[in-house]
Protein backbone atom coordinates (compact mmCIF):
# COMPACT_ATOMS: atom_id res chain seq x y z
CA UNK A 1 0.00 0.00 0.00
CA UNK A 2 1.43 3.33 -1.01
CA UNK A 3 1.72 6.19 1.44
CA UNK A 4 -1.10 8.16 -0.19
CA UNK A 5 -3.42 5.13 -0.05
CA UNK A 6 -2.51 4.59 3.60
CA UNK A 7 -3.28 8.23 4.45
CA UNK A 8 -6.56 8.09 2.55
CA UNK A 9 -7.55 4.86 4.30
CA UNK A 10 -6.72 6.30 7.73
CA UNK A 11 -8.59 9.53 6.93
CA UNK A 12 -11.60 7.55 5.73
CA UNK A 13 -11.64 5.49 8.95
CA UNK A 14 -11.42 8.64 11.07
CA UNK A 15 -14.26 10.26 9.11
CA UNK A 16 -16.41 7.13 9.38
CA UNK A 17 -15.76 6.92 13.11
CA UNK A 18 -16.65 10.56 13.66
CA UNK A 19 -19.89 10.20 11.63
CA UNK A 20 -20.91 7.18 13.70
CA UNK A 21 -20.08 8.97 16.94
CA UNK A 22 -22.08 12.07 15.91
CA UNK A 23 -25.04 9.80 15.19
CA UNK A 24 -24.69 8.30 18.67
CA UNK A 25 -23.55 4.90 17.42
CA UNK A 26 -20.91 3.34 19.60
CA UNK A 27 -20.21 -0.30 18.92
CA UNK A 28 -19.33 -2.23 22.04
CA UNK A 29 -16.61 -4.07 20.07
CA UNK A 30 -15.10 -3.36 16.65
CA UNK A 31 -16.89 -5.35 13.94
CA UNK A 32 -13.71 -7.14 12.92
CA UNK A 33 -13.69 -9.01 16.23
CA UNK A 34 -16.82 -10.86 15.13
CA UNK A 35 -14.71 -12.69 12.55
CA UNK A 36 -11.67 -13.45 14.69
CA UNK A 37 -13.09 -15.77 17.34
CA UNK A 38 -13.10 -15.99 21.12
CA UNK A 39 -9.34 -15.88 21.68
CA UNK A 40 -8.99 -12.60 19.77
CA UNK A 41 -11.92 -11.10 21.69
CA UNK A 42 -10.36 -12.11 25.02
CA UNK A 43 -7.01 -10.60 24.07
CA UNK A 44 -8.77 -7.43 22.89
CA UNK A 45 -10.66 -7.15 26.20
CA UNK A 46 -7.33 -7.26 28.06
CA UNK A 47 -5.96 -4.37 26.00
CA UNK A 48 -9.04 -2.15 25.79
CA UNK A 49 -9.21 0.77 28.20
CA UNK A 50 -10.98 4.09 27.91
CA UNK A 51 -8.48 6.94 27.97
CA UNK A 52 -9.37 10.53 28.81
CA UNK A 53 -9.41 12.80 25.78
CA UNK A 54 -9.83 9.92 23.31
CA UNK A 55 -12.99 8.74 21.62
CA UNK A 56 -14.21 5.20 22.07
CA UNK A 57 -13.24 4.47 18.45
CA UNK A 58 -9.68 5.71 19.05
CA UNK A 59 -9.39 3.53 22.16
CA UNK A 60 -10.74 0.55 20.22
CA UNK A 61 -8.20 1.13 17.43
CA UNK A 62 -5.34 1.24 19.96
CA UNK A 63 -6.59 -1.97 21.57
CA UNK A 64 -6.93 -3.64 18.16
CA UNK A 65 -3.36 -2.70 17.21
CA UNK A 66 -2.06 -4.22 20.45
CA UNK A 67 -4.26 -7.30 19.94
CA UNK A 68 -2.97 -7.95 16.43
CA UNK A 69 0.66 -7.53 17.52
CA UNK A 70 0.08 -9.92 20.42
CA UNK A 71 -1.67 -12.50 18.24
CA UNK A 72 1.15 -12.31 15.69
CA UNK A 73 3.59 -13.25 18.45
CA UNK A 74 1.37 -16.15 19.50
CA UNK A 75 1.04 -17.33 15.88
CA UNK A 76 4.80 -17.11 15.44
CA UNK A 77 5.30 -19.33 18.48
CA UNK A 78 2.73 -21.82 17.13
CA UNK A 79 4.53 -21.91 13.76
CA UNK A 80 7.91 -22.46 15.40
CA UNK A 81 6.56 -25.29 17.59
CA UNK A 82 4.78 -26.98 14.66
CA UNK A 83 7.91 -26.67 12.54
CA UNK A 84 10.03 -28.32 15.23
CA UNK A 85 7.50 -31.07 15.90
CA UNK A 86 6.28 -31.91 12.38
CA UNK A 87 9.13 -30.74 10.19
CA UNK A 88 6.85 -28.36 8.30
CA UNK A 89 4.44 -25.49 8.83
CA UNK A 90 1.46 -24.11 6.90
CA UNK A 91 1.80 -20.40 6.11
CA UNK A 92 0.05 -17.72 4.05
CA UNK A 93 1.84 -15.62 1.45
CA UNK A 94 0.59 -12.14 0.59
CA UNK A 95 2.60 -12.33 -2.66
CA UNK A 96 0.87 -15.54 -3.80
CA UNK A 97 -2.44 -14.72 -2.06
CA UNK A 98 -2.61 -18.32 -0.93
CA UNK A 99 -1.27 -20.75 1.60
CA UNK A 100 1.85 -22.88 1.20
CA UNK A 101 3.92 -25.32 3.24
CA UNK A 102 7.45 -24.70 4.41
CA UNK A 103 9.28 -28.01 4.92
CA UNK A 104 12.43 -28.36 7.01
CA UNK A 105 14.02 -31.20 5.04
CA UNK A 106 13.71 -33.54 2.05
CA UNK A 107 11.69 -36.11 4.02
CA UNK A 108 8.98 -33.61 5.01
CA UNK A 109 9.06 -32.13 1.49
CA UNK A 110 8.42 -35.52 -0.16
CA UNK A 111 5.68 -36.42 2.33
CA UNK A 112 3.83 -33.13 1.76
CA UNK A 113 4.28 -33.21 -2.03
CA UNK A 114 2.63 -36.64 -2.12
CA UNK A 115 -0.28 -35.88 0.18
CA UNK A 116 -1.05 -32.17 -0.18
CA UNK A 117 -2.38 -30.05 -3.03
CA UNK A 118 -0.68 -26.90 -1.77
CA UNK A 119 2.76 -25.75 -2.86
CA UNK A 120 5.65 -26.95 -0.71
CA UNK A 121 8.92 -25.04 -0.31
CA UNK A 122 11.95 -26.54 1.36
CA UNK A 123 13.83 -24.35 3.79
CA UNK A 124 16.97 -24.78 1.67
CA UNK A 125 15.15 -23.31 -1.36
CA UNK A 126 14.34 -19.97 0.28
CA UNK A 127 17.81 -18.38 0.01
CA UNK A 128 17.64 -18.94 -3.76
CA UNK A 129 14.64 -16.58 -3.92
CA UNK A 130 16.58 -13.72 -2.38
CA UNK A 131 17.07 -10.80 -4.74
CA UNK A 132 14.46 -11.97 -7.26
CA UNK A 133 11.68 -9.69 -8.43
CA UNK A 134 8.08 -10.33 -7.44
CA UNK A 135 7.34 -11.50 -10.99
CA UNK A 136 10.25 -13.95 -10.90
CA UNK A 137 9.00 -15.37 -7.61
CA UNK A 138 5.47 -15.73 -9.01
CA UNK A 139 6.83 -17.67 -12.01
CA UNK A 140 8.79 -19.95 -9.70
CA UNK A 141 5.65 -20.44 -7.62
CA UNK A 142 3.75 -21.53 -10.74
CA UNK A 143 6.43 -24.14 -11.34
CA UNK A 144 6.19 -25.26 -7.71
CA UNK A 145 2.45 -25.82 -8.22
CA UNK A 146 3.46 -28.51 -10.72
CA UNK A 147 5.48 -30.16 -7.90
CA UNK A 148 8.73 -28.57 -9.12
CA UNK A 149 11.84 -28.04 -7.05
CA UNK A 150 14.18 -25.06 -7.03
CA UNK A 151 17.60 -26.31 -8.04
CA UNK A 152 20.89 -24.72 -7.17
CA UNK A 153 22.36 -23.17 -10.27
CA UNK A 154 25.68 -24.77 -11.08
CA UNK A 155 28.38 -22.55 -12.56
CA UNK A 156 29.41 -23.33 -16.15
CA UNK A 157 32.80 -24.92 -16.23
Amino acid sequence: MEKSEKNFSGKYEQDADSVLEKKGVELEHPSILLNLGDIAREVYENFYEKEDGKTKAECQRIALDKTFKHLSIIKGEEWRDAYKKNGYVLMHSPIFSEQFYLARDEQAFRKLNKTQDLVVYMESELPRLKGLTKDDILWIHRGKKLKGKILKEEPNE
